[in-house]
């Protein structure tokens, strides 16, 4: 039986990084527009204050979850679910994300979450070798 970290959710600090460029794009647009009125700035800070918000909606979303048969991969409002019997193999390279080689041949890229990618795939071989 695998022991070890079960849930995998990006860092804190990218949920406090795009928390804050959401914040400040929104106060700016705001300030803009009562100062000066909507033009081509305003559009652009509004923009970014809507990209930032889409980021949000990323950062709170995205999740590995390791179950006892399955493991669940959620990234951009997606959902699927991965067998672990399914699993081939298990790569990572540096600079690359995370794959899952299925026994059909196809690749499954996980997100990037957890401390780092290595982590996250020393953790899922770890937890496709337990049975």
């Amino acid at each position: 039986m695998y022991r070890g970290q079960t849930r995998f959710r990006p860092p804190t600090w990218q949920l406090v990084a795009v928390v804050l460029v959401d914040v400040g794009a929104s106060a700016g647009a705001i300030l803009y527009w009562k100062a000066f009125g909507i033009d081509w700035v305003f559009g652009g800070i509004a923009l970014v204050a809507v990209i930032a918000g889409a980021g949000i909606f990323e950062v709170l979303t995205t999740s590995v979850v390791l179950g006892e048969t399955d493991m669940q991969v959620r990234q951009r409002g997606r959902f699927r679910t991965v067998a672990r019997k399914d699993i081939q193999t298990v790569t990572w390279e540096s600079g690359c994300p995370l794959a899952l080689l299925l026994q059909d041949g196809t690749w499954v890229k996980l997100p990037e979450v957890g401390r780092n990618t290595r982590a996250l795939a020393n953790s899922v071989r770890a937890w496709v070798k337990a049975t």
